[in-house]
């Protein structure tokens, strides 16, 4: 006998009054990748068991047909999928990088659209964290923001494949394909999280969007301000040139309205260190404070 119990339930299976971990299918074998069996309706309140049959396309696909009606459902791996990365969003194409965080991931901004935008958010903003809760589900919080303020919810990630997964939060459905793949890994450690120079405190969060790393302002120091930049403002980007190198560029400002990007190297020292260098410009360690 297979039984089939639910392990994620969207907003329309839950408001039906179903659980996960609830019985709602079992089957016996019927010959060659066929099965007859039942499965739970629940209709008004009112829960009844139906008659099934379902014939296994392939070893991923089964077609399920009775109750008055014909489904086809497909297997999700077995094996956990990775969700760090960049996830472009169908609905609006922003894209979010996921990284880990601890013992979870955290999600930034890798690109805005105008109503993101509108809405207050930048790039380089976190806005969602998550934690694995099987090998194909996570479930964590989303930023929201509206006439109401700020606010995070509850919500999680379903993953339909190692390249596309659907979000369910506050009532939302979207649907999210992988961009890129997880960010590449230096033999010390991979860049992105938040990072502090020795000296003047200065901090920047580093995100991956598929090629690039990109810095982006996190905490102001001295006359940053006064100057015109700003927390999330992009001041460096930098591409993989070599196992524990990086080379790209920094945004300088001598003056309001004056900017200069100068060419530059990353140099990694350690896990948690690395050298940036803009010859006969500047020189600056820095240490990681923090993750994703």
């Amino acid at each position: 006998m297979l039984r089939q119990t639910i392990a994620f339930a969207d907003p329309m299976t839950a408001a039906a009054g179903f659980t996960v971990g609830e019985p709602v299918g079992e089957f016996r074998a019927a010959g060659t990748n066929k099965f007859t069996g039942r499965g739970k309706w629940r209709v008004g309140g009112r829960e009844e068991w139906r008659d099934l049959t379902a014939e296994l396309q392939n070893p991923n696909t089964a077609l399920l047909v009775g109750g008055g009606g014909a489904w086809t459902w497909r297997k999700i791996t077995h094996d956990p999928i990775e969700l760090a990365g960049t996830w472009r969003r169908e609905s609006d194409g922003s894209e979010v990088a996921f990284s880990r965080s601890g013992e979870g991931y955290a999600g930034h901004i890798s690109k805005n659209v105008p109503a993101l935008e509108a809405a207050g958010f930048r790039v380089g903003e976190q806005t969602f964290s998550a934690t694995r809760q099987s090998a194909a589900r996570f479930v964590g919080k989303i930023k929201f923001r509206g006439a109401g303020g700020e606010e995070w919810v509850d919500g999680a990630f379903v993953m339909e494949s190692a390249n596309v997964m659907v979000g369910y939060y506050r009532g939302f459905v979207e649907r999210w394909i992988r961009a890129s793949a997880s960010q590449p890994t230096t033999s010390k450690a991979p860049l992105v999280g938040l990072w502090r120079r020795e000296g003047d405190g200065l901090e920047v969060r580093a995100t991956w969007n598929g090629d690039t790393y990109v810095q982006h302002i996190a905490k102001l120091i001295g006359n940053m301000a006064d100057l015109g930049f700003s927390v999330g403002q992009s001041i460096g980007e930098f591409k993989q040139s070599g196992a524990d190198r990086m080379s790209g560029r920094g945004l300088f400002r001598r003056s309001r309205g004056v900017d200069t990007w100068h060419d530059g190297t990353i140099k990694v020292e350690g896990p948690d260190t690395i050298l940036i260098e803009f010859p006969g410009v500047h020189q600056g360690r820095w240490h990681r404070i923090a993750e994703g």
